[in-house]
């Protein structure tokens, strides 16, 4: 594939959703809204929280609203994976 097609926002996204799924029926999630994930990728590049909305909500992502304001489920995913890849 040409690197011109490839959307690098969709790749980053789907990394961390990798590491972060849906939470599932039963697991204690963690709440995080739009803007936080966005935060989280600011090191990998410039995201909106409109972006990650779009992405989550696509990708079988439960939203509550905690508080008055929208929270994504997140499952807690296997940190390890992250640390010490390259």
């Amino acid at each position: 594939m040409n690197n011109d097609q490839v959307d690098w926002k969709i790749v980053i996204l789907s990394r961390w959703a990798g590491e972060y799924p849906p939470a599932k029926e039963g697991e204690e999630p963690i709440l995080k809204d739009s803007q936080e994930i966005a935060n989280d990728l600011m090191g990998a590049g410039e995201f909106t929280a409109d972006e990650v909305s779009m992405f989550l909500a696509t990708s079988g992502y439960k939203i509550i609203f905690d508080g008055g304001y929208p929270k994504w489920l997140i499952s807690g995913g296997d940190n390890s994976k992250i640390i010490g890849e390259y």
